[in-house]
């Protein structure tokens, strides 16, 4: 038998209020919040920030509203951030597709050739991952899922990179950018100011990941990557605190705020401006019903250091290193 067995809402609900010690002034409502969302995804996903965690209980004061404020808080800002996200995305896809055809020509069997990419004898892993590659790429050609391959395999028996790299998701894009020769990506790096190669890539895996969080509706705020990003001018320019050993930034490099450094490098300067002023809309507009928890802390779950706003003043000069490699 499970040890987490079926319960119906009105249960769950008297679960919470009796022995969770969670507030509710209207069940009704509450349950309502529950069928749109489940337990799981409302009260298990955003529970942390509210408990004690000596008699996981909640603490004294919170309300089931709570809960509730911080998961549309959380659900307004994965939509805003896969709204930026999808820029990036189509323009890296353009950019990489662009100098790739540049360099190789458009005939599909380029985008084909092992030779082509950072294929390497002495290095099996990054062979293996160049096989890989190609194979999904393969597979991406002889599929009949997207009308615009369909047609430019039948009408033209070719499909360009630039055609077929729309069928590609973010993490594949990102792959096709690492396994690149790094002349291919050092011009798409030149369209970036001051970006250089190994930031371009830790960013894109940063960038991935989080994609990832927003379209599977996942919890955002607090979510934490494995890859981080490099340690950039921009960490330098906005004095972020360092690690013990200095070998690391401890905001900015895995957590939401690397999100933002990232946009700041990759967006134009009209579109992050256009992201932060709804970004700051956001944060002023978000309010918890009691005061147990205030927004500060939810901000500092995201990894925003007190003066987050000030990277909207950080010139492009001063977003990545100096020298490009």
């Amino acid at each position: 038998m499970s040890d987490k067995p079926f319960t119906t809402y009105e249960e769950q609900i008297r679960k919470l209020k009796d022995d969770k010690k969670l507030f509710i002034s209207d069940d009704a409502s509450a349950i309502h919040m529950l069928k749109k969302a489940s337990y799981f995804a409302l009260v298990n996903g955003y529970k942390e920030l509210f408990k004690d965690k000596a008699t996981d209980n909640y603490r004294p004061g919170v309300c089931f509203d709570d809960l509730v404020c911080l998961y549309h808080f959380d659900e307004q800002l994965r939509s805003l951030l896969m709204q930026y996200i999808l820029i990036i995305e189509r323009q890296l896809k353009s950019l990489i597709s662009y100098y790739f055809c540049e360099k190789y020509g458009d005939e599909q069997n380029e985008y084909l050739d092992t030779s082509h990419y950072q294929y390497s004898n002495s290095n099996p892993t990054v062979g293996i991952e160049v096989v890989s590659l190609v194979t999904i790429l393969k597979d991406t050609l002889q599929s009949t899922k997207y009308r615009y391959i369909n047609h430019n395999r039948d009408m033209h028996g070719n499909v360009p990179l630039w055609v077929l790299i729309n069928a590609l998701s973010f993490g594949k894009v990102s792959r096709f950018f690492n396994l690149c020769l790094p002349s291919v990506q050092q011009r798409v790096c030149n369209e970036y100011p001051n970006i250089k190669i190994t930031e371009m890539s830790n960013m894109l895996s940063v960038l991935t990941k989080f994609r990832n969080v927003c379209a599977h509706n996942e919890r955002l705020y607090s979510y934490r990557t494995i890859d981080a990003l490099s340690m950039m001018e921009i960490h330098k320019a906005l004095h972020l605190p360092m690690t013990k050993g200095k070998s690391s930034y401890r905001k900015g490099m895995k957590d939401l705020f690397a999100v933002i450094i990232a946009f700041k490098c990759l967006l134009t300067e009209e579109d992050f401006q256009s992201f932060f002023i709804q970004l700051c809309s956001l944060v002023d507009s978000f309010r918890f019903q009691s005061n147990v928890v205030n927004k500060n802390t939810v901000l500092s779950e995201m990894g925003f250091p007190s003066n987050w706003k000030d990277i909207q003043k950080v010139s492009n000069a001063k977003v990545a290193s100096s020298t490009k490699s």
